[in-house]
């Protein structure tokens, strides 16, 4: 559980060494130090974001990064205890991200398919990907799919 104390040291730490960034259509929020452990102690603190090692250019060290709608989540938590100049950025940020949602609620939003089948309980297949990212399909179109392949390759074998 996030204590007061613990909201501000973190953002101190996030207004000294933290960016709040807008790329393409992705938000961000960077925390980069030469040692792991107060980047592993964020991570425990919010429970959130991945922690990389960086060798590029001059800088060599650790990043602690959250993107997408948990990077939106924490600025907005942070904004009150930011400074001028960091509350300007993340404005800035979020309302890029505002006109440009996360891809993937893109999707997730939608409520038909390409062909204009609705994504309903009947009529969609929800599978697993390798990654643990899950998917949606239309039966109808993967249907129509499978009964166009199965004619196709029958007629490659005469």
């Amino acid at each position: 559980m996030l204590n007061i104390k613990d909201l501000y040291w973190a953002a101190g730490f996030i207004e000294g060494e933290g960016c709040f960034m807008w790329s393409g259509r992705h938000s961000f929020l960077t925390v980069a130090q030469k040692e792991i452990e107060l980047l592993k102690k964020l991570q425990i603190m919010f429970g959130m974001g991945k922690i990389y090692l960086t060798k590029n250019g001059i800088y060599k060290g650790h990043i602690w990064k959250i993107n997408g709608r948990q990077a939106i989540g924490l600025m907005m938590t942070l904004y009150p205890l930011m400074s001028i100049k960091r509350k300007q950025k993340i404005r800035e940020v979020i309302k890029n991200w505002k006109c440009y949602p996360d891809k993937g609620s893109f999707y997730r939003n939608k409520t038909h398919c390409k062909h204009g089948h609705p994504y309903n309980e009947v009529n969609t297949y929800i599978g697993n990907r390798k990654n643990g990212h899950k998917y949606r399909v239309c039966r109808i179109c993967m249907k129509t799919y499978e009964i166009n392949r199965k004619h196709t390759s029958a007629g490659k074998g005469r």
